[in-house]
C-alpha cells in the first residue's frame, strides 16, 4: 500500500505536512532538519531505497561522502523516476509558472514535495551520472546511474547534446551531456525536468 502524506494541526505551525518517511515539511516546502529517518544502515548511492532512486549521498554540508567510510547520518538525494520532457523555463513570459506546477502534483510512492533542483544539485546530479562524485571518471555506457535506471525500467537521463535540463527555480539549465555547464534557459525553448528530493536519514 503506497504511503499517503498527512496532515495534522500542531497549533501555531498550523497544519504542517508529513512526508511519507514521517518527517515535517515546513511552511516553506523544506523539510524540518532535525526530524530524521532511522535506518539500519545508510543507503549507497546508485542505489533503490524505498522505491526511490539514491542518485547521491551527502554529508549534513552537503558533500558527498564516500562508501569506504559511511557516516552516521547522511542526505539522500532521490531523483524522480520521471523524466518530463517538453517544459518550459520560468523565463517564459506566457507560462512563468509551468515549471514550478510540474512539482505542485507529483507524488512518487507517496511521496511528495518534490522540487527543481538548485544548481549546486545539478552539479552534484552531473557529477553523479558520470561516476565522479568521489574522484572517479567513466563513460555514458558504465554511467552506474544510467545502469540503475536501465535495470529498473525507470526514465532514462537524455544526453542529447542539444537537450538540457531545468534547474534554479527553473531559471537556469544544465546538460548530462558532458559539458556540466549552467546557463540561463531561454524564454521559448522547452527543456527536460528531472525533479529531486532531499531526506536525512540516521543509524544513531
Amino acid at each position: 500500500m503506497d504511503k499517503v502524506p498527512l496532515n495534522f494541526d500542531f497549533g501555531d505551525n498550523l497544519n504542517p505536512m508529513i512526508n511519507a518517511f514521517g518527517q515535517v515539511v515546513k511552511n516553506d516546502g523544506e523539510v524540518d532538519d532535525s526530524s530524521a529517518v532511522n535506518v539500519s544502515v545508510i543507503p549507497k548511492a546508485y542505489s533503490i531505497w524505498e522505491d526511490h532512486v539514491v542518485a547521491a549521498v551527502l554529508d549534513v554540508e552537503g558533500t558527498p561522502v564516500s562508501d569506504e567510510e559511511p557516516p552516521t547520518q547522511a542526505m539522500l538525494m532521490l531523483l524522480s523516476r520521471k523524466d518530463f520532457k517538453g517544459v518550459v523555463s520560468a523565463n517564459n513570459t506566457t507560462s512563468p509558472n509551468a515549471v514550478s506546477d510540474s512539482t505542485k502534483y507529483y507524488i512518487e510512492s507517496g511521496l511528495g514535495n518534490w522540487r527543481i533542483p538548485t544548481e549546486q544539485e545539478a552539479k552534484i546530479l552531473y557529477n553523479s551520472y558520470w561516476g565522479i562524485l568521489n574522484g572517479g571518471s567513466i563513460t555514458s555506457d558504465l554511467s552506474p546511474l544510467n545502469t540503475l535506471l536501465k535495470h529498473n525500467a525507470i526514465d532514462p537521463v537524455c544526453l542529447d547534446s542539444k537537450e538540457r535540463y531545468l534547474c534554479g527555480e527553473g531559471k537556469m539549465t544544465f546538460g548530462f551531456y558532458q559539458d556540466g555547464y549552467i546557463v540561463p534557459a531561454g524564454k521559448d525553448k522547452k527543456y527536460h525536468l528531472r525533479l529531486v528530493h532531499t531526506v536525512k536519514v540516521t543509524t544513531r
